[in-house]
């Protein structure tokens, strides 16, 4: 709140109130600094032009075309073009008959003609003199003009003004406009103000411009505001000019009028922003009903008396609401008098503006205008004083207030002793013809605005200064509070949990004694973390620092899945613990974190104050709330005592607290939640018989757990099964893996889509646990499952254990989400057979982490299972299919009885390939020796007397080898070795005993290899399709250590041999169900 203060030198800090800065007494002596003289110098500079503006002559302004000047009733324009040289003012002598109302046709009369007399315009004819004599205010005239043009037949267009009450105004004979009714007779004549443009042609070199006026309201008659005549286009671009500016200082002074009055409704301490607010709103009202009368065009009919009083209250009314804002802005300065003379001045004439006639207060307003220049002398001295004790924004005061003076000075003159008449010709004669006390007004409020935005501005910096240090001092207490906590905490932690393995037995026996002295430091350390955890949260809603995140929330799965955490606090106490919740049960629109610890806060006090007994938890529809009641047998709460509890460190008393133990912040902070969820609590206790707390919580619209759990609509089952939309330009064949996302509310479903929709996923929904089960019992193969804990119906930790009956860790990883992240329900989700958890809520790119992870190391161990498969089924490959078919083929005519072997062959040898069902580590040594044969009778009816293949295995031998470990370094041979020579070859397979291990060898006597080229056989980076020496080399050696040892020279074959170690137990482990 900002608030002036008597004395700026100090700073004086309240509730709620800001002052200014402290100043030091050198701070205070005025400076001639650069930006003061400056800002002197332009305004001295701005007063001097005005001066010299104000008191040229036509010929002072060389670059401004001078019009001619009506003299002796006759303005002669011949040598005036409109186009060329603008429009014309008609002001100076024009003919004037007084008492008379005359038409042209009357000029024809010589009589009328001799009683001519000739009166200046813009005037008042109560300033003429015929016969020596001042006419009176009252009366009616006619004014003539007579105007020589350079050009006939001429499209011209007449600007007129407020001419006075009642007008009418005749071109060559011809009524062209008319403002009310112009009348000899009082009660015959209508006053009303109508500014209007008139068009007309003129078909002749000479114009006769004939006003009538008649004046019965204002003490001063007479033509007030001079005529414009020019084109249609200059005429109503004049008009527009005018209009404008008049729109936009009304604008500007509403918007900031409506700006600081808001600002005092914020901030009601001090009144500035106030005044100068209805200040702003004054001149924006006064803008309307002066100048281009704007008020007309909304309110045509508005009467001459609603005007004039309008425009004079609301001067009266400004002078008076500025003195007594330059008063509240420079108490020291401005004199407390001057503020109460100025105050009943203003007052005395508003009311005879109200209550007297026209006439008599606009003649004597001209009192008002002295008293206002009075006023603005010593307002003036007031700022200079001001200046010189230093106060911020003074300099500004004296430049605004001494420009408001020069034009109210000017508009005097202009408004009441027509200087305009002399300077109608210049450069600045549009703007004296304009109400200059709004020109200095606008000025004025706008120094006024510079003024206040530095003190508002020097205001927030001091409240940012005090708010940064209030803001650093709560953190360093925040950071304090909590870094102790965490200090607090992390050795009870450790105290409590050796305590707890002791009990368990982890250092051995423990008498009777030993256990009660660890069950009491265990009990101990448990009830301060829990006030350690109260604390932090007390302090979080003192400072309202707690931010809900609500949303439908089944109390029903939330007590099922909190019963046994309940049960733990239990301990040995015989109490039991009892849930009365209805199938029904609606959902409730809560935060569901806090409102399982106003459950917990709740069923904790319960349990601390009941010995025996039953506790019972029991919930009702109440309208549009439920209603939830924790009753139980303790020792209840006294009457007088009944909202004591609910204070913070506040218990029944005393014996109590020793008894029982706590801080008494339990109730306190679950009633701060309570009613942060849009509900109440109450208690209901009789002492020694139990208590009954209640609490109500927000029913969410239109579910209830029934519905949720067991009854999914049929648009519900279907967008459940819809998958999120691909990304735009994803196609499914970009989406990596399938999630299946398991969540009863929709938002939280579409929050998960929404984050995941740019990563390459497929992603199904469901709604409950029973459909994710229908789902994986489907046709879909799903890759990771995302599974909300809190469910109607089946909760996800049993979803969870019902999966893992089904699917191990690494075929489907599940992603637990849930509000509850202590350890005990950590435990519980692991135990169901989670794989992680993630917290809500959650950051987006949290649960793109544990989903990428998730997903990554299922995907890992697919391709470790799948680059087994593919080691065993790369030596498949299109050609030999080819080369066997071809050959099967081409012995089939001649010799069915081969052909039939061939292919029992060839199919025995591919069902030996593909059979993986258990995709064991070993095979029996006459399997993999019965799949070479397969092979090898393929291959030798294909080359028939070039190759030769020998065996020699010892059949005692019936060890385990790794799958498909022999055939390819057959076939090897085979394709590499015998048949890359013309008259073919012998391969040799041998397998026998050499000590603890069994050595097999094949062995070729075809082109060998050069002694450079064996390196690259065993090396990684080798271009290779089917299994390849490479990858049997490095199975053997993860294996056994050794892999692979290959002899060969160019042109002498090749020997290739491996040694399997004679392993008892991989053996007998492996024996019974591999060997055939």
């Amino acid at each position: 709140m900002l608030t002036e203060c008597q004395d700026f030198s100090t700073m004086k800090i309240e509730a709620g109130t800001v002052c200014r800065y402290p100043r030091e007494d050198h701070t205070l002596r005025w400076v001639m600094t650069p930006k003061t003289v400056a800002l002197f110098a332009l305004g001295l500079l701005l007063l001097s032009a005005t001066i010299w503006l104000a008191r040229s002559k036509p010929s002072s302004l060389p670059t401004w075309r001078q019009a001619p000047v009506a003299v002796d009733g006759v303005l002669d324009l011949t040598g005036w073009d409109f186009e060329r040289d603008g429009e014309v003012r008609l002001g100076g002598e024009w003919e004037f008959y007084w008492n008379e109302l005359l038409a042209a046709d009357d000029f024809a009369d010589p009589a009328v003609i001799s009683r001519r007399t000739v009166g200046n315009v813009p005037n008042i004819w109560s300033d003429y003199a015929i016969e020596g004599q001042k006419l009176p205010g009252f009366g009616y005239a006619t004014y003539r003009l007579n105007i020589k043009l350079n050009d006939a037949e001429q499209e011209l267009a007449l600007k007129i003004p407020m001419l006075s009450t009642s007008c009418a105004v005749m071109v060559n004979g011809i009524l062209v406009a008319r403002c009310g009714q112009v009348s000899e007779q009082p009660e015959d004549a209508i006053a009303q103000y109508n500014p209007q443009i008139v068009r007309f042609h003129a078909d002749h070199e000479q114009l006769e411009i004939i006003v009538q006026i008649s004046n019965y309201l204002y003490n001063s008659g007479g033509m007030w505001y001079a005529l414009d005549l020019g084109t249609e286009r200059q005429v109503e671009a004049l008009h527009d000019i005018g209009l404008g500016f008049d729109m936009i200082m009304f604008g500007t002074f509403l918007f900031m009028g409506l700006h600081h009055i808001f600002i005092y409704i914020q901030r009601r301490k001090g009144k500035t922003a106030l005044l100068f607010g209805i200040g702003c709103l004054i001149g924006a009202t006064r803008l309307l009903f002066v100048g281009e009368l704007f008020i007309l065009k909304l309110f045509p009919n508005t009467g001459i008396p609603v005007i004039a009083a309008a425009g004079y209250i609301t001067y009266c009314g400004g002078v008076l609401i500025f003195v007594l804002y330059l008063r509240r802005l420079y108490p020291n300065e401005f004199s407390q008098r001057v503020a109460q003379a100025v105050t009943i001045v203003s007052g005395l004439f508003v009311l005879l503006e109200l209550f007297t006639p026209l006439h008599f207060y606009s003649d004597i307003i001209i009192y008002f205008h002295l008293f206002m220049l009075l006023v603005c002398l010593l307002l003036l001295r007031s700022a200079w004083l001001a200046v010189q004790r230093g106060r911020d924004g003074a300099r500004w005061q004296v430049f605004g207030i001494a420009f408001f003076i020069a034009m109210f000075v000017l508009d005097i003159g202009v408004t009441t002793f027509y200087i305009s008449t002399n300077v109608q010709y210049t450069l600045v004669s549009y703007i004296l013809n304009r109400q200059l006390v709004l020109l200095g007004l606008f000025v004025l409020v706008f120094v006024q605005t510079i003024v206040l935005s530095q003190r508002y501005s020097s205001a927030f910096r001091t409240i940012e200064n005090m708010s940064e240090k209030l803001i650093a001092q709560n953190k360093m207490k925040d950071e304090f509070l909590t870094n102790t906590s965490h200090e607090l905490i992390t050795p009870l932690h450790g105290v409590m949990n050796m305590s707890q393995s002791m009990l368990e037995g982890a250092r051995g026996h423990l008498n009777a004694e030993q256990r009660h002295d660890l069950s009491v430091i265990v009990s101990v350390s448990r009830r301060l973390t829990n006030l350690i955890h109260d604390i932090l949260d007390f302090s979080k809603l003192k400072n309202n620092e707690i931010v809900l995140h609500k949303r439908e929330v089944s109390l029903q799965a939330m007590m099922r899945i909190n019963l046994e955490v309940f049960q733990h606090l239990i301990g040995d106490k015989p109490l039991r613990i009892e849930l009365r919740l209805p199938d029904e049960l609606p959902m409730v629109y809560a935060d569901e974190n806090r409102l399982q610890q106003i459950l917990y806060n709740l069923l904790g006090n319960a349990i601390k104050f009941t010995e025996a007994g039953s506790i019972v938890v029991a919930a009702a529809s109440v309208g549009n709330m439920l209603e939830v009641r924790v009753t139980d047998t303790g020792i209840g709460i006294p009457a007088d005592k009944q909202q004591l509890i609910f204070q913070s460190f506040e218990q029944v008393g005393a014996p109590v607290s020793q008894e029982y133990g706590g801080a008494g912040l339990g109730l306190s902070i679950a009633r701060r939640l309570v009613e942060l969820n849009g509900g109440q609590l109450t208690v209901a206790s009789e002492a020694g018989k139990g208590s009954t707390f209640t609490f109500t919580v927000p029913i969410s619209k239109g579910t209830t757990g029934e519905y949720a759990a067991d009854a999914l609509p049929l648009e519900r089952e279907q967008l459940a099964l819809h998958s999120v939309p691909l990304p735009t330009g994803a196609k499914e064949a970009d989406c990596t893996n399938t999630i299946l996302a398991v969540d009863d509310d929709p938002t939280n479903q579409q929050v998960m889509l929404n984050i995941l929709a740019g990563e390459p996923y497929r992603i199904v929904t469901a709604r409950s646990g029973e459909e994710a089960l229908r789902l994986l019992d489907g046709p879909d193969s799903f890759d990771l499952l995302i599974l909300d804990v809190m469910m109607p119906g089946m909760t996800g930790y049993e979803t969870a254990r019902e999966v893992r009956e089904r699917l191990s860790l690494t075929e489907l990883p599940i992603l637990l989400v849930t509000v509850k992240n202590n350890p005990e329900d950590l435990l519980g989700g692991f135990s169901a057979g989670a794989n992680d958890f993630l917290n809500k809520p959650f950051h987006a790119y949290e649960l793109r982490a544990r989903v990428r992870t998730l997903l990554e190391m299922k995907n890992a161990a697919e391709i470790a299972v799948q680059s087994e498969l593919d080691f065993l089924r790369a030596q498949i490959k299109p050609h030999f299919l080819y080369n066997a078919l071809s050959t099967i083929i081409g012995i089939c005519p001649r010799d069915p009885k081969e052909a039939s072997r061939l292919l029992k062959q060839l199919s025995f040898y591919l069902r030996g390939s593909f059979d993986f069902r258990n995709y064991e580590k070993f095979v029996s040594i006459r399997k993999e020796l019965e799949l070479v044969e397969a092979y090898c009778s393929i291959e030798k009816a294909r080359f028939k007397e070039r190759l030769r293949i020998i065996y020699a295995v010892d059949g005692a031998i019936h060890t385990l080898i790794p799958p498909m470990t022999v055939q390819p370094l057959v076939e090897n041979a085979i394709r590499h070795g015998v048949t890359k020579r013309m008259d073919g070859g012998t391969v040799t397979v041998t397998v026998r005993r050499r000590q603890d291990a069994v050595e097999i060898i094949v062995e070729d006597d075809g082109v060998g290899i050069t002694q450079e080229r064996l390196p690259e056989l065993l090396a990684e980076y080798r271009e290779q399709s089917g299994v390849g020496l490479y990858n049997i080399h490095q199975r053997l050696k993860k294996m056994y250590g050794v892999g692979l040892r290959i002899d060969s020279a160019a042109g002498r074959g090749t020997k290739v041999s491996l040694r399997i170690p004679l392993d008892s137990e991989v053996t007998s482990d492996h024996a019974e169900g591999s060997v055939d």
